[in-house]
């Protein structure tokens, strides 16, 4: 158990310098993804997939640790608590500084997965269109909805070449 501010601010220090290597570490995993998708390398991605939930899981746990640390003061664990917390063990701000820094790394990580999502829906949404194609269904067709709030194709599958 931590017995003053002291103890505390080293602890919440520690904890918040890990959390930054490790959202950096995911910043440079995702910014991989995004390389990777661009290239079509699937294998890569499978690699990437595993590492970026490696590094998801690690920030999970870092999250309860300092739950952990603001339980241990009887602080909730919103930023509030952490503020409270941090107005108590760090009078001269300097770790205020370093949670900023890490706030904005998260930032840029969640912005950057978004746009690997995007990609990725795209993609999709260009495969669909050529299955489409290859069933025999225009372009836009599939996933009608009828008066009965069916999904149905307007257009039968027909054959496009044969051999």
């Amino acid at each position: 158990m931590l017995q003053g501010p002291g103890q505390f601010r080293e602890a919440l220090k520690k904890l918040l310098h890990t959390q930054g290597e490790c959202a950096q570490q995911l910043f440079g995993t995702l910014e991989s993804e995004r390389e990777a998708l661009a290239a079509g390398d699937a294998e890569q991605l499978d690699l990437l997939t595993r590492k970026k939930s490696d590094h998801l899981r690690q920030l999970e746990a870092l999250g309860r640790e300092q739950q952990d640390l603001l339980d241990s003061l009887a602080l909730e664990g919103s930023d509030a608590g952490l503020d409270t917390a941090l107005a108590w063990c760090d009078p001269s701000d300097e770790m205020r500084q370093t949670r900023k820094d890490l706030l904005g790394r998260l930032e840029r990580c969640r912005t950057l997965n978004e746009r690997n999502g995007l990609t990725v829906q795209y993609r999709m949404g260009y495969v669909r269109r050529a299955l489409d194609v290859l069933n025999g269904d225009p372009a836009g067709t599939s996933n009608v909805y009828g008066r009965d709030g069916r999904a149905s194709s307007t257009v039968q599958s027909r054959l496009l070449a044969s051999g």
